[in-house]
């Protein structure tokens, strides 16, 4: 259970910051 609540929290962090550098590609895109 610690395992996979360590997994998960690795995988929101990553996913927060593919989110941030998709908002930043975004407004350098435009």
């Amino acid at each position: 259970a610690i395992k996979d609540k360590k997994l998960r929290g690795q995988l929101s962090a990553r996913e927060e910051l593919y989110g941030k550098s998709a908002t930043v590609a975004a407004k350098v895109d435009k």
